[in-house]
């Protein structure tokens, strides 16, 4: 079984290898025409030499991740990321381009003047690669200007003494893929501006390109976080994967951050919040987060119920079992377009506010980007919610 699993693991790492040097070869060949022709400087051995530094920087990354110094491995990783937001949008349009340039060849149009000057400009994907650039600019901007998104609901339970709770809520940072040291202090100053009374991290805080001095600086901009009943967190996948929850949870501990894995507080005897292992998890042998009813079973269910779950999954459940208010991330909306209509289809509610009676989600779109440090059509945020208790 081992030696089958082994041969097929191979197969497929070869196949992938393959379909993506290929589909780089046609983008690197199509840019190429665009590129030497109207900067003639650049010669085919030094355009070639680049194209593929830029193509394998995020696979050299990847595989020296557990030998390469960060030193050594954070330019491939910086140069990996736009080069494959770059090759997916690419990818994308120039066969829009070879589909044009056949019509106006094939048609009328072609034979005219104005045809000819389109068919030459889509012929050589420039206007493709000058669209792609403005793009990535754009991205750019976009991602590192962030928001605040608020939200008004009710909870139609008492809350003991407290009749409204101001909640900050973030997630997704992923500290170290596009916000630095500055970026995050900016987020903590902005977090207190709002004045919350409690402050929920809703997962993928870090993940498995966050440098240790980059984890030593957050533990510190945390401990400046100010609330009147404290900060709560939960892991998401990307913490999963990076097998970290242990120095992660001192880290926090250190923050007075609390890390909720599968428990339960309850607040100035006042509402619960849960904070749930993530769904992947549950992918784990001996990781199995614990589902809902179990983590209730020993609370009060006439107090409000806050549920922390990185993953908008597993929407029944909560609901089934009096979930009133869930906060979840996870879907960055997609990030960039066109995936954010992808994440629709994926999620019952891949962003915003949900409500299903008497169960309400709230997912956010993240404060940073996974990848490549842009955002298309989405913004980072923090989430202000005003809830009003019963």
């Amino acid at each position: 079984m081992k030696f089958i699993y082994l041969i097929r693991t191979i197969f497929l790492l070869v196949l992938f290898i393959g379909i993506f040097g290929l589909l780089n070869y046609y983008v690197g060949k199509r840019s190429y025409t665009a590129i030497t022709k109207f900067i003639p400087v650049v010669g085919t051995k030094l355009y070639w030499t680049i194209f593929w530094i830029a193509a394998l920087s995020y696979i050299i990354s990847s595989i020296g991740r557990n030998f390469l110094p960060h030193y050594i491995r954070s330019p491939f990783t910086v140069i990996g990321v736009y080069w494959m937001s770059a090759f997916f949008y690419l990818l994308l349009l120039l066969p829009i381009a070879d589909i044009l340039r056949f019509i106006f060849h094939k048609t009328a149009l072609g034979k005219t003047s104005i045809g000819n000057f389109l068919s030459f400009i889509y012929g050589n994907g420039l206007i493709v690669v000058i669209l792609v650039i403005g793009l990535i600019f754009y991205g750019m901007y976009n991602a590192s200007h962030t928001v605040v998104t608020d939200y008004s609901l009710n909870i139609d339970k008492k809350a003991g003494k407290i009749k409204t709770l101001n909640i900050a809520m973030v997630s997704d940072i992923h500290l170290g893929s596009g916000i630095n040291n500055k970026k995050l202090s900016d987020m903590v100053d902005s977090i207190n501006k709002l004045n919350p009374d409690i402050i929920f991290l809703c997962g993928d805080i870090i993940d498995e390109n966050t440098s240790t001095s980059e984890k030593k600086y957050m533990t510190s901009a945390f401990k400046n976080l100010k609330s009147k009943y404290g900060v709560y967190a939960i892991a998401g996948n990307h913490e999963n994967y990076s097998n970290d929850l242990n120095d992660l949870a001192n880290n926090y501990k250190e923050s007075n951050v609390k890390l909720l894995l599968d428990e339960t507080v309850i607040v100035d005897n006042s509402f619960v919040v849960i904070g749930r292992m993530d769904a992947s998890f549950s992918r784990g042998e001996g990781n199995n987060r614990k589902d809902i009813k179990q983590l209730l079973s020993k609370l009060d269910p006439s107090l409000p119920i806050i549920n922390l779950d990185h993953q908008p999954v597993s929407l029944d459940e909560a609901e089934k079992n009096g979930i009133d208010l869930q906060l979840s991330g996870h879907t960055h909306k997609g990030q960039i377009f066109p995936l954010n209509l992808i994440t629709k289809k994926i999620y019952v509610d891949d962003y915003g506010y949900y409500k299903k009676d008497n169960y309400q989600l709230i997912v956010s779109s993240g404060y940073g980007t996974w990848g490549p440090p842009i955002r298309i059509d989405t913004k980072g945020e923090i989430v202000n919610i005003k809830v009003k208790f019963q």
